[in-house]
């Protein structure tokens, strides 16, 4: 399944369980797979109630549920887990990715915000917030998302476009104008450095 390590090594699970519930976890993929979306669906709930603490295992559950294309059900196996782990970074990102599928972009931005007291937030998750800001309207904020993600890595061709579209919605057409500009001329560049070969990585020195 990958990434979750932490149930083989967790106090007090016997091995039965965790293999039990991988064995359970892979057949649901592969009914998913098959297109038995009902049958997978239910051996994740039948996974999910392995173990007692529902956070060891919600997130395995969580993500396969969503990949089946199901919703409401990951943020209610979420939320609870939270319960049990209110600090937990793989379920605060797994609940915001559900929170995403579901358009739900306000609680989206809640779920980083609480994710950001006990964790570094990536560039990705940067960039998700960005995105569900301008999704609800907060041009501004969003822009200041972007801007400074774009600090940290001037390469960054999502963040630009972000700050592109950004600055088209506060009706500051000529600095939308100078960030498309700009997109266009990284991604120019990266097209050229990939057709040569070349590593990508060094900020082009017109672009301060």
């Amino acid at each position: 399944m990958g990434g979750n390590d932490d149930l083989v090594w967790h106090p007090g699970l016997s091995t039965r369980a965790v293999a039990r519930f991988y064995l359970l976890c892979l057949q649901a993929k592969l009914c998913g797979r098959l297109g038995n979306t009902g049958r997978a669906a239910m051996l994740y709930e039948r996974a999910l109630r392995v173990f007692q603490r529902p956070s060891l295992a919600a997130v395995v559950c969580a993500r396969g549920l969503l990949e089946l294309g199901r919703v409401d059900r990951p943020i209610e196996i979420l939320v609870e887990a939270l319960e049990w782990d209110p600090s937990s970074e793989s379920v605060l990102l797994a609940l915001a990715q559900a929170y995403r599928m579901a358009d739900q972009h306000e609680k989206v931005i809640e779920t980083y915000e609480k994710l950001a007291v006990h964790h570094p937030i990536s560039e990705a998750g940067h960039l998700i917030i960005g995105y569900s800001l301008f999704q609800v309207g907060r041009y501004a904020e969003a822009r200041e998302v972007y801007r400074e993600l774009l600090e940290r890595d001037p390469l960054s061709t999502d963040a630009l476009h972000g700050l592109a579209v950004s600055y088209d919605r506060l009706g500051c057409l000529q600095e939308a104008q100078d960030a498309l500009d700009r997109l266009r001329r990284l991604q120019r560049r990266r097209w050229r450095i990939k057709r040569k070969g070349e590593k990508w990585g060094t900020p082009p020195k017109t672009d301060k």
